[in-house]
């Protein structure tokens, strides 16, 4: 995604969904974005453990997943059920097909739908 246009594109897309979601993404009111090359599952792991033994509640996503995608995504250091995930896919699936009916832009990504899961 060097291309500023499908950079541009992709946030429009995904601001799209998060505003029929209701923009769950505006209820955390705190974010740190770990990028790079290498390490960052690691260095995400250490952080939430620190921050999660200092009593904050915490939440995290990774990409890739290491196995199953239910490893995506680790709140107070217990990652999601395969149940938990197949009821969420549930409840969005919905909103999927109202997107496809009503969206001005492509089919959302897999990426932008893990990234949204990560805000719910």
């Amino acid at each position: 995604m060097n291309d500023p246009k499908s950079c541009d594109i992709y946030l429009k897309r995904l601001q799209f969904f998060l505003n029929m979601l209701g923009n769950p993404e505006k209820k955390i009111p705190h974010y740190i974005h770990v990028t790079g090359t290498s390490g960052k599952g690691s260095t995400t792991s250490f952080l939430h453990s620190i921050l999660h033994a200092s009593g904050k509640k915490v939440g995290s996503t990774y990409s890739p997943h290491p196995t199953y995608i239910t490893e995506r995504w680790k709140i107070d250091n217990r990652y999601m059920s395969k149940k938990e995930f197949v009821l969420l896919v549930g409840e969005l699936k919905p909103l999927i097909d109202k997107y496809i009916q009503t969206t001005p832009y492509d089919m959302i990504s897999f990426f932008e739908l893990t990234e949204v899961i990560g805000f719910l």
